[in-house]
């Protein structure tokens, strides 16, 4: 579990007139020893199926989505005499794509083919003492920021039984990831 962070997260969505619907995602802030973690996304998916002559009445559902998710994570660190020493990671990302699905009883079937743009900070937080003489020798040291776009392919399942359904997807990007879930679906 080396390169897994398993976090609690919240789906919400809400389905709007015309196709629309409308996503948040989130993960309530979660501190434990000297570490913080906090994420939140929006979204809005739109039926474009509706729009396109002859697959109206296939049995097969279209959509087009946009989102944007921040996450944050903060780190404290004893590196070296001084105060107030941590690692501040941020990380936002906006993602444009068309989802595919197909409904076969308890299961469906998704793959979603997109766009992702990313960007990300990592900062050295704090005041360091690097050669332990008694004077200040850097205050927040480190400030690195990244950014990175590309395209993106997902598939992925979710079985439904009553309330509660669990679901897993493989997306291949520039950094590849694995999500597995469960939740609880209230209509």
């Amino acid at each position: 579990l080396a390169n897994a962070l398993p976090v609690p997260m919240y789906h919400l969505g809400i389905g709007l007139p015309k196709g629309f619907d409308l996503k948040v995602r989130f993960s309530p802030t979660l501190e434990f020893d000297q570490a913080k973690f906090s994420l939140l996304g929006f979204g809005v998916m739109h039926d474009i199926k509706q729009y396109i002559p002859g697959i109206k009445s296939l049995p097969f559902d279209l959509s087009a989505f946009i989102g944007y998710t921040n996450m944050k994570a903060e780190v404290g660190i004893d590196a070296t005499t001084g105060q107030n020493q941590k690692v501040v990671a941020a990380f936002n990302s906006t993602n444009i794509q068309a989802l595919i699905s197909k409904k076969i009883s308890v299961l469906t079937l998704y793959g979603a083919v997109g766009y992702n743009f990313a960007k990300s900070s990592l900062d050295m937080k704090g005041t360091y003492d690097l050669d332990d003489d008694g004077t200040i020798d850097a205050t927040d040291p480190v400030n690195l920021d990244f950014s990175t776009s590309g395209p993106r392919l997902t598939g992925g399942l979710r079985l439904k039984f009553a309330v509660f359904t669990l679901h897993g997807d493989y997306t291949l990007a520039k950094y590849n990831s694995l999500s597995a879930g469960f939740g609880i679906y209230v209509r």
